[in-house]
């Protein structure tokens, strides 16, 4: 007995636009991380410097009115008082402010590499995922196949193997440039974290210019010690600025 049979299937399209071509475009972060780090970018560029010319003049006004009640035998007014209090809180409250920005900037990247630490080997599983349907659906076709003709079998499974054999190689193929995106792809998150930890000690610069600034207020203005501590204060300040700067104005 003789019989004609044949069976076909395209499963190009779904494989390729439906799956594997969106879950490659799902670890290019690039664009991702720049909207993440925008507010790094504001918090430095824009509002850092205006921190900055603030605290800055805060700082110069509490040394001249220091100087002053020193030059006048240590004699403080009431307008000094009143004018040193307003100014070490307008200090506090620029620091205060300035951490603030900095903790939203760092929750922002921290929050986005999280959300993308799902994706590591993500494109690998979606292709195990999409081969193991592709086996799946050709071997119910195979069998049902099989069932609906009075011969060749053989002829049937040989055909479907070979087939089966084709869509493994073309898989195997895929790995290659698959594990170079994934290794990519974790390149750009490991570059993400260190930028995210960048944070971490200059959030502690600032607040101990806080402190510094809060102690310095606790002495008297001839207390030597009240010098030191806003010395310490604007030295710490500074190495913190320039720091902000060299590392995060250019991590875009």
């Amino acid at each position: 007995m003789e019989q004609d049979w044949n069976w076909s299937a395209n499963w190009v399209p779904s494989v390729n636009n439906g799956v594997l071509i969106p879950a490659v475009g799902q670890l290019n972060i690039a664009s991702a991380y720049t909207v993440s780090f925008q507010l790094t970018q504001i918090w430095v560029t824009a509002d850092l410097p205006n921190y900055n010319t603030n605290l800055l003049a805060a700082l110069a006004t509490i040394n001249q009115v220091d100087t002053a009640i020193i030059n006048a035998g240590g004699v403080e007014t009431p307008a000094q008082a009143a004018q040193l209090t307003v100014t070490f809180g307008a200090a506090a409250t620029i620091l205060q402010n300035n951490l603030g920005e900095m903790n939203s900037a760092l929750q922002k990247i921290a929050g986005f590499l999280n959300w993308q630490q799902q994706f590591i080997g993500y494109i690998q599983a979606q292709a195990t995922s999409v081969q193991t349907a592709i086996t799946t659906a050709a071997t119910n076709a195979e069998n049902n196949l099989i069932g609906d003709i009075a011969c060749g079998d053989g002829d049937v499974r040989n055909s479907f193997n070979g087939m089966f054999a084709d869509v493994a190689a073309k898989f195997a193929a895929m790995q290659t440039p698959f594990n170079a995106v994934n290794s990519n792809f974790q390149v750009a998150l490991n570059a993400g974290a260190l930028v995210a930890g960048v944070f971490l000690p200059l959030q502690g610069d600032s607040q101990l210019v806080s402190e510094y600034l809060a102690s310095a207020q606790s002495y008297a203005p001839t207390n030597p010690l009240r010098q030191l501590k806003l010395n310490m204060a604007g030295s710490l300040w500074a190495e913190f600025v320039s720091d902000a700067n060299t590392q995060l104005g250019t991590s875009s």
